[in-house]
């Protein structure tokens, strides 16, 4: 276990953080582990992604798990945290570590702070802490050349998508958008490049004529997922708040009673409505 903190110009501590280390395990225990014949006590997340991401490689290779780390109250937003996670990684690094690792309650706040720091979720829990009422998340940062480990993320956002159906249905949907930086590259998607100019004349078509946006969920999920490849857009709050809409509804697939209590929608005609307006300007973001 590793204590690190930050202090100011007069030494006052500002932040501290609580680093663990985990894994370096043989490969025979981390073959148990992967195929849940073992747990391990102190492993946190190198066995769950070990399991999870069925790569042993999580396990056998050295990581450091930051279990706390806080700010002095009157010093927040003021980049101490940011700095302390600097601080970590390049320790980490002179010590050879592969990745840094984080667990915690998934919340939009917690999740910018993470992505600002170079981390990428590697599992989002689909069980809901008692306390809490949150799904827990995992983020690491590999620093190492591990395309192994990379490899093994790499169809994290297909899995989600599959999941946010039902086991994380009851995530917010301003939530789901807030992990869309953090989320690894994903195979086989084009470029926008690939699909904007069908996209653009294929929606545009259906705004001009007011049809049915049913005849056109192939086109909106493939704009919900350009706009995921390029996260940069989400730091629009607009943009995230019309993403979050779809995502809600074509994802998630909310009922209408849901989606009046997280989006004010007053009806199904308002909320048709709503859905061809978010497309329509997520479109013009994304081909501007």
């Amino acid at each position: 276990r590793h204590v690190f903190y930050l202090t100011d110009a007069i030494d006052t501590v500002v932040a501290v953080a609580v680093v663990i280390a985990e894994g370096a395990l043989p490969e025979a225990l981390a073959a148990a582990v992967q195929f849940g014949q073992r747990r391990v006590r102190g492993h946190l997340v190198a066995q769950a992604l070990t399991l999870h991401l069925q790569q042993p490689q999580w396990c056998t290779d050295l990581s450091w798990r930051i279990q706390r780390i806080a700010v002095l109250a009157s010093e927040r937003r003021k980049g101490h945290g940011l700095a302390l996670l600097s601080a970590i990684r390049q320790a980490a690094e002179a010590a050879n570590v592969t990745y840094l690792s984080s667990s915690f309650g998934l919340t939009a706040e917690l999740i910018r702070f993470w992505q600002q720091a170079g981390f990428q979720l590697s599992r989002v829990g689909i069980t809901r802490d008692k306390t809490s009422g949150c799904h827990s998340v995992m983020l690491v940062r590999i620093l190492a050349e591990a395309p192994a480990l990379v490899a093994s993320m790499s169809e994290l956002f297909a899995r989600i998508r599959i999941l946010l159906r039902r086991e994380l249905k009851s995530i917010k949907a301003h939530d789901v958008v807030a992990l869309m930086p953090c989320l690894p590259k994903t195979k086989g998607i084009k470029s926008p490049e690939v699909y904007l100019p069908s996209l653009a004349a294929r929606l545009n078509l259906m705004h001009e004529h007011r049809l049915p946006l049913a005849d056109f969920a192939l086109e909106v999920q493939r704009l919900m997922m350009c706009v995921a490849e390029h996260p940069q857009l989400l730091s629009d709050a607009g943009a995230s708040a019309e993403l979050a809409l779809l995502v809600a509804y074509y994802w998630q697939t909310k009922s209408l009673e849901e989606l009046q209590i997280e989006f004010k929608v007053t009806g199904q005609k308002q909320l048709q409505s709503r859905l061809a307006a978010a497309v329509k300007h997520l479109l013009d973001w994304i081909s501007e």
